[in-house]
């Protein structure tokens, strides 16, 4: 039994080495790791045809495709318990939404529908101002609630990335109960 034992460690070893040379590399490049990377491309296509190193934005859409894609997964393929897993996928589906509003900036529709009224455009011709004070004040507070929701939406994305401080919690069930799904450390499976 204990060469047994020698001998599966010693296999085990050799296998650990024989990964190490260049030609299983190249081996393991052709067979699983080209498929991969054409899976990827594939599902990421939209963002990588947009992309561009300069602006901010383009990082965010890669990581809002790859939280979605995340989500989808832990829907269908979830091992946690359905109680744990959809709180996760639920603050997921959270970050998604506030990196779409970023993406599509979506704040001044959203001040708008809090505000109770419309932005009204000032499309001037040669100096012809045709907004009244009014439409002038509620423009400026439909602006200004934007900036407060978008920082109130920074702050949140924040937190749910973050997480919650669980290092008090004794107990398993104490835990269930505490958690709510949010920390991106805790979104594996």
């Amino acid at each position: 039994m204990e060469k047994e034992n020698k001998k599966t460690f010693l296999n085990e070893l050799h296998k650990l080495i024989y990964r190490d040379n260049k030609f299983y590399k190249v081996w393991r490049f052709l067979t699983s790791g080209m498929f991969h990377f054409v899976k990827n491309v594939w599902y990421f296509r939209k963002e990588l045809y947009e992309y561009q190193k300069w602006d901010w934005l383009y990082q965010i859409s890669l990581l809002r495709k790859g939280l979605e894609l995340h989500s989808d997964y832990l829907t269908e393929h979830g091992h946690d318990d359905d109680k744990i897993k959809f709180k996760k996928i639920n603050k997921i589906d959270r970050v998604v939404y506030i990196l779409k509003c970023h993406e599509n900036d979506t704040f001044i529709e959203l001040a708008e529908m809090e505000l109770g009224y419309e932005y009204k455009h000032d499309f001037c011709e040669l100096g012809n101002n045709k907004l009244s004070y009014l439409e002038k004040e509620q423009n400026a507070a439909i602006y200004k609630k934007s900036l407060e929701i978008e920082d109130i939406l920074w702050c949140e994305f924040l937190e749910i990335i973050d997480g919650q401080d669980l290092s008090s919690v004794r107990s398993e069930l104490e835990w269930e109960r505490k958690f709510d799904g949010s920390g991106i450390k805790g979104w594996i499976d």
